[in-house]
Formats: structure tokens, sequence, C-alpha cells
């Protein structure tokens, strides 16, 4: 096994480990160790005990590796946890809390900002059961309720099918078209997606949760209670989610499907921005830009029946809704823009938004045969729908400066969130040998272009970076005022503890502790951070999260 980087080596052993796995084993749980199995299988190995939620995956590189999300910023964890049931859980959280131990939670681990990564305690709550049915609809009142490791695809089919078409499930990522999105997921993240245009974020639909908090209570909280804002989007540092319950959606009645397309894009964004202004908001509406040429699935809308060739088409928005705000939708745009339309029947839209949710998967550049892998360290960048043609061209050119290649297809949401503005997502095409060949040098110039490019899209554009699927660590990376917070809340007891907020107070010991004069443990040396070393420990913190917290 490689070893781990000298950072994360210091801060394991200031864990008391021996206390904390002895009080473990008195609850009944059970070691599992790579070394284990050098000689023979041990004893735990059967069906029973791999499936009771009891063991203890020690310094476990399949178990340890295998959980990862979709952001490539991971740490190897000390400890992984499965539980079965809520007693588990609960005997994990109040020994792990009473030695301080960093601890994150893993669900559908389709994450997009390496919120969980931990290299002492990782809790997959994937298996947790706290109900006898997995959910419950309750059509009269427009309800249902779930546990939190409820796939949201699920969901999805199943409201509107036992409903007969007259429900929906409200929060509806476009993740979760391809992933295995699960209900805690989207709560820890205020998620929104394809309908957050009409319908807003998840806040907007949960009702009720039962969670467990840090001190291990198990509580009932609504959106009068303060704790319930600090979950929803909290990424599980202020408390567990174990059920919730979500009003429905009335589903409109005659909605459309239609797909509008056409050049010039600056045109195109111009009217957009328009249909925000005035509040003309669809249940869906997505749109693709490409600066070169739309590609793929998409180009069957595009031929030319004429010239038997396919037109330029730098755009496309894809809205679904009643007649009357799709008309309302389509004059406001074509007021700005000559365009293109076509009607879809629901199996030809249901292609289409698969396809616009692969394009986050796929590799859309400008070279089909580069072996790359999009990394989404900026991803979600909230910005008013006429920015974004200026910033697609800002990215692309950051990207062709850096000798990274430029992306031909970028996607997002519109009208997020009820008006907030479009959401672009449009991630760094990196060299698939950058992480093969696993060199410091590499991942320090990634984070380097990472930071370059999240401040510069803030000073140039006013733009919200990590506006969808959590901030993970960079929040912490990159605010002062956040850290201070997060802190306070450890120190009350309303907060886990947190690993990357280890991380970066160690870096920050490292590197300016030592060159400050006049500094003591007194005071708070964070108020004397210059942006130099901020910055310097941004590079720091992500470069040793893209190695696995392994020294290179």
């Amino acid at each position: 096994m490689k070893k781990r980087h000298y950072i994360i080596q210091e801060l394991l052993e200031q864990i008391p480990w021996d206390d904390f796995l002895n009080e473990m084993e008195d609850h009944g749980f059970i070691k599992s160790s790579h070394e284990d199995f050098t000689h023979e299988v041990p004893k735990w190995a059967n069906r029973s005990l791999l499936q009771s939620g009891k063991l203890m995956f020690i310094d476990n590189m399949i178990q340890g590796g295998a959980i990862r999300d979709a952001s490539y910023l991971h740490l190897l964890p000390h400890i992984v946890f499965q539980p079965k049931t809520e007693t588990q859980l609960h005997e994990i959280v109040m020994t792990s809390q009473k030695y301080k131990i960093p601890m994150t939670f893993a669900s559908g681990k389709t994450g997009l900002s390496g919120a969980f990564a931990n290299y002492a305690i990782i809790v997959d709550l994937s298996s947790l059961h706290s109900l006898s049915a997995p959910f419950r609809i309750n059509f009269e009142e427009a309800r249902l309720l779930t546990e939190q490791g409820v796939l949201v695809s699920d969901l999805i089919k199943w409201v509107s099918w036992a409903s007969k078409g007259e429900y929906i499930f409200p929060v509806q990522p476009s993740s979760a078209l391809k992933l295995p999105v699960r209900v805690g997921g989207i709560i820890a993240t205020d998620a929104s997606g394809l309908t957050s245009g009409k319908l807003g974020s998840t806040k907007d639909w949960v009702e009720y949760m039962r969670i467990m908090k840090p001190n291990g209570e198990i509580v009932q909280v609504t959106k009068s209670d303060s704790i319930f804002h600090e979950i929803i989007g909290g990424e599980g540092q202020h408390g567990i989610v174990l059920t919730a319950s979500f009003k429905l959606c009335k589903a409109p009645k005659n909605a459309t499907n239609v797909v509008l397309y056409g050049s010039n894009i600056e045109k195109a964004f111009e009217g957009l921005h328009e249909v925000q202004k005035l509040k003309v908001f669809p249940l869906i509406s997505e749109f693709i830009v490409s600066p070169f040429n739309l590609t793929e699935k998409f180009k069957v809308y595009f031929q030319n029946p004429d010239k038997n060739e396919h037109e330029r088409v730098e755009w496309m928005v894809l809205l679904k809704g009643t007649s009357n705000l799709m008309d309302q939708f389509i004059e406001i745009m074509k007021n700005h823009i000559n365009l293109k339309l076509s009607q879809l029947n629901d199996l030809e839209f249901s292609n289409l938004l698969k396809e616009r949710a692969s394009i986050s998967l796929n590799s859309y550049t400008e070279d089909p045969k580069a072996k790359i892998l999009k990394i989404p360290g900026f991803e979600d960048i909230l910005l008013a729908p006429k920015d974004v043609p200026r910033v697609v061209n800002f990215l692309n050119t950051k990207f062709k400066q850096k000798g990274f290649e430029r992306v031909i297809l970028g996607y997002g949401h519109l009208n997020f969130q009820r008006g907030q503005g479009a959401l672009l997502h449009f991630r760094l095409p990196v060299p698939i040998h950058y992480f093969l060949e696993n060199k410091e040098s590499y991942f320090r110039f990634l984070a380097e272009v990472f930071h370059d490019i999240i401040i510069s899209l803030k000073e140039k554009y006013h733009v919200k970076v990590k506006a969808e699927h959590g901030t993970g660590p960079f929040k912490i990376w990159v605010d002062l005022g956040y850290r201070e917070t997060l802190r306070k809340k450890i120190e009350e007891g309303n907060a886990f503890h947190n690993p990357h907020l280890k991380i970066f107070d160690k870096l920050t010991e490292y590197k300016i502790l030592n060159k400050i004069s006049g500094i003591s443990e007194n005071l708070n040396y964070e108020k004397k951070l210059k942006k130099h070393y901020e910055k310097e420990i941004f590079i720091d913190c992500m470069s040793l999260y893209f190695s696995n917290g392994l020294s290179c």
C-alpha cells in the first residue's frame, strides 16, 4: 500500500484509534482489514456478517478505494462503515464524536465537489433502513414519505405511474437519468435540476425530516426549526437525514414538448435573458450550447431536407409546459432571434433529455479522439443568461492558454431555481495521463488552473460557482467567514468534526505559523493570512485530494 501524504499521516496519528476501535468492538462491531486475507479467510467472512452492517473496514483498499464520487477529489479513508440500522448509526456517531474523529456521510456517491472525501471515517448510508418500506405515497394528501437511501429515479417513475400521470415527484436532477442519485444526496445539496425553473429546489418541497444530530439525538424538524435550513444544503455537516416527507406536485395538464434551435448564440441568450426577466417559467427549460456546432443525437433535428445537409446550429432549448407558457416563451424569443422549432412526442423529448444528461459523462472536445477526463472543479456556474456565450468563450480561451482542449458542448438549466439565472455546466477536459502517471506536478498545475478560473469568474463576471451540487471543501478553501462559522458550530457540538477543515488548518499551520512573526496560539492566525498564502493552501489542498491523500 502506498504511503499516505505526510499531512494526512500526521492527522491520523493524532486520533486515538485503539481506544475508538476497542469501544466499537464493545458495541459488537467487527474489525475487517485487508491484512485479514493474507493467510486464510477470516472467521467473520460469511454472508450473515457481511450483510450485518457491523463490519469496520480498516485501511481496506477495496472498500476505501471504491467509495468515490464523480469529483475526482478523494481521500483514502482509514475506516468505512456501512450501517444497516439506526442503532448502528447511533453507535458510530456517538463514539466518533467522543474521540473528535472527522466523519462524513456518503449516499448515492454521485457528488461533484468531493464533500464526503475523508481520511478518517466515511459512513456509507446506502444500506441504512429506517422504514418498513422504502417509501410510502399518499395521493389523498399529495405527500410522499421516503428513506434517505431511495433512488430519486425510482420516485420519479413510481409517482407518475401510481398516480396515472396526475402527480410528479418535484425534484428531478438530470443526473438521476443516468446515475444512482439518492434522496439523502438531493437533501444534502439542496438539489434542483430539470424542473428547477418552475418548481425551485429540494427545500421548496420537503415538509419535514427525521434527522440524527451530531449529539446522537433523533428529532423531527420542520421549516420552522432553524436546523431545518442547515440540514438542507448542509452536505451532512449538521445532521444525518433518516427519512423525509415531500409534497408532490400536480402534473401540468396537456403539457407539450418543444425544441427550439438556431445559430447566433449571443442573440439567443439575450432572448433567454428577457424570458427570465419576464418570469416565463415552463416546467422544464434546458439549454445546450456550442461555440462550434451541436452534434450527436441532437443533429437529427437540424437536417435541411432541401440540401440534405446539416445547418450550423449553436444552441438548443428543450421546453416542456402548458401551451400558454410555451407560446409566451417562443414569442419572446422570436422578438430577439430567428429560430426554428419542432414539436416532440414524449419519447423523443425523453431521449433528448437523456442525451443532454450524457454530455457530463462523455468527452465532447475539439479532438474527438482525445483521451480525457472531464473534471468538475468549478461546476455549476450561476450567471445572467445574457452572459452565457461570453463565459463559454472565456472558459475555452482559458483552457487553450493552459494547454487543454476546447469544449464543444455546454449545457444547463434556464431560470435556475425560479429565476436566479442560467446554470451552466462546463468542465475542464484533462488528459487522462495526468491521473495515470499520478505526478504531484500535474495535480498542482490542475489546482492552479481551477483556482485561477474560480477567482476569474468571480471577479470578471460576478459568477457564483458551485451553485447546485454542493460546495464540498471549496467553500472551506476560499471563504474565511465560513471557516470561522463552521469552527464555532463544531465547538458547540452542532456540526460533525470536518476533515476538510482539519486539513486546511494543518496546512495553514505549516505555512503560516512559522512565517508570520508575533503570532501565538491565542491569536486567530487566519486574520493574518495573506491572499498569497490562501491561494497556496487552496492549491496544496486540491492537489492532495487529487492524489487520494497518498504520496505521489
